[in-house]
């Protein structure tokens, strides 16, 4: 993790110098703040973290490292918690360096990342006491971050979430929102207990693309919204795709069903949440405006697109249950 606000605090002169390993794990940073004894002029504490919570509240990415008790951390921070979507990254790493723990942040500020990176770099063990982590199960809030889906701009307005994936306030979330969100939970929650694969992925890619190339971009944009790839059932694309190798052996990797629809087909489909993307060129080369996202809805169950279009290098994706 590069690029950040990086807070670390620490008590003692063991604890000054772990820390100066803890900053070299986040090299480059946007900024660097220390509490330590060391500092003859230093703030107080409590100024320096409220210093770390003002910076996450701005908008930047910040995270806050204790080099200390778990205790001192988390009477330190307990007065400015606000939300897990304002709040800074907090871990705490002990002065022998045994544990990295994540105490704020874990999915949201992607804290459980971060400390087993920066564990892997200390020799420590990472902590990590999330749900969804310790069970296997889908995390909402990790996917939250990278899927290009319309709950995203809903979700930092939500307090919080329950397992079955629905808002404590409901008034935030509209009633498609909300269908959405739970059915995509519930059904990828279900696929870790019953392997039953329940997504749809909708591909588009220009000709001649390589089988590797598909597969990686697949893999690891899935990987970056914490969605399994063993949860996908059907590789959609349209008819012109038919004989396309690339998606052809997608769905041979993935051991799921390959599905190919016409133009005048996809043009017909809806999902019961979400517009479909549009593009001109793509409406021009196939006669619909977005191949993914509809391919993806007409081979799904629910009809309900989860993640909408993500594109790179002349390849698309979507996702749809």
């Amino acid at each position: 993790m590069s690029g950040v606000s990086l807070f670390v605090a620490s008590f003692s002169e063991r604890g000054a110098e772990l820390s100066e390993r803890v900053f070299s794990f986040f090299e480059p940073v946007r900024s660097y703040s220390v509490y330590s004894p060391r500092e003859k002029h230093r703030t107080s504490l409590g100024a320096f973290v409220g210093g770390a919570f003002s910076e996450a509240l701005s908008g930047s990415p910040a995270v806050l490292v204790f080099v200390g008790a778990l205790g001192i951390c988390v009477r330190s921070i307990a007065p400015f918690l606000r939300h897990k979507f304002t709040d800074p990254s907090v871990l705490c790493v002990d002065e022998m360096s045994n544990f990295v723990v994540p105490v704020v942040g874990g999915h949201a500020r992607l804290s459980n990342e971060t400390a087993r990176g920066l564990a892997s770099r200390l020799g420590a063990v990472p902590v990590v006491t999330t749900a969804s982590d310790v069970s296997g199960a889908f995390a909402i809030d990790s996917w939250a971050l990278g899927a290009s889906f319309d709950l995203r701009s809903v979700l930092p307005r939500t307090p919080s979430w329950n397992p079955e994936g629905r808002a404590n306030d409901f008034s935030v979330l509209s009633e498609n929102e909300l269908e959405a969100l739970s059915l995509f939970v519930r059904r990828v929650n279900s696929r870790s207990v019953g392997g039953e694969k329940v997504l749809s992925l909708g591909v588009g890619c220009r000709r001649g693309v390589g089988a590797e190339k598909l597969l990686s971009f697949v893999s690891e944009t899935l990987a970056a919204l914490s969605i399994p790839l063993s949860a996908v059932g059907a590789v959609s694309s349209i008819d012109l795709k038919r004989d396309e190798r690339a998606v052809i052996s997608l769905s041979e990797r993935l051991g799921a069903r390959s599905e190919f629809f016409s133009s005048e087909f996809l043009s017909s489909v809806s999902a019961k949440n979400s517009p479909f993307s549009a593009s001109r060129f793509v409406l021009e080369k196939t006669g619909v405006g977005c191949v993914c996202e509809r391919a993806a809805v007409a081979s799904s169950m629910e009809r309900v697109l989860v993640v909408k279009k993500i594109s790179l290098d002349g390849m698309t994706l979507a996702l749809a249950v």
